[in-house]
């Protein structure tokens, strides 16, 4: 690949990062304007509130975005595999200055801080790796975006879905979202094992500790490195130039 084509690749991630984050500043200023500016005095909860919602938002915009982030081809091998871990890397903690700015102003308590990003991280990389290793096994095929976007309609969505129907259907009463009726295999999803985590950090309850978010991270760790080298293994694949 040439400069021009480097440049340009940047380029796009740029455009990328800068439209998410404006997405997600637009989302947290409507909040306040609208639920917190109508508000007579100050209200913790409030913020605690717009915390949990921004994270929630922040996954489902996050997981569209890291699947169009352009990781290049001129890195070879391990070379392919950092870069694009520091790109996912740097667009998950984009909105890292919004996060603080809730915490301050509704004085919530900044401890693990990293750890909701770290779960964005792990998780959107293991979305880019699935996306190249896809593109390594038959490139140009006109259903590696299919299905990479069905990979994580399936895993954010449908698995949610089958969360809240298995609660249903065994009539649990669910007190807490890292509750012990819960099936531990459904916390896989990294919007639920997020939701319980910002829940937690918000002053919510836990029944499970944060061992459901440990194994979470743990996953899509192994996931991202498994498919990532796979993808670099393949000939013609991801960091072959």
């Amino acid at each position: 690949m040439n400069a021009a084509g480097n440049f340009h690749t940047g380029g796009e991630n740029g455009v990328l990062e800068s439209l998410y984050v404006a997405v997600l500043s637009f989302m947290l200023a409507a909040y306040m304007i609208l639920v917190v500016s109508r508000e007579e005095g100050y209200d913790p909860g409030l913020y605690r509130n717009a915390y949990v919602y921004f994270m929630v938002f922040d996954l489902i915009l996050f997981s569209l975005f890291v699947s169009f982030w352009e990781t290049g081809g001129a890195a070879q091998g391990k070379a392919y595999l950092l870069r694009a871990a520091a790109g996912v890397i740097i667009l998950a903690a984009s909105p890292a200055p919004l996060i603080l700015a809730i915490f301050l102003a509704g004085r919530i308590n900044p401890a693990n801080f990293m750890l909701p990003l770290m779960l964005k991280a792990v998780w959107g990389l293991a979305v880019v790796c699935l996306r190249d290793f896809l593109e390594a096994v038959k490139p140009g095929w006109r259903w590696n975006g299919f299905l990479t976007g069905f990979f994580i309609f399936s895993v954010l969505v449908l698995s949610g879905l089958l969360a809240f129907f298995l609660t249903e259907y065994r009539q649990a009463v669910i007190t807490t979202l890292y509750d012990r009726d819960m099936p531990g295999a459904l916390f896989l999803n990294p919007l639920l094992s997020l939701a319980g985590l910002v829940y937690c950090q918000a002053g919510g309850g836990s029944q499970a500790g944060l061992d459901p978010f440990y194994t979470c991270l743990l996953f899509w760790g192994l996931a991202a490195a498994a498919l990532g080298t796979a993808a670099v293994k393949i000939p013609g694949g991801a960091g072959r130039g």
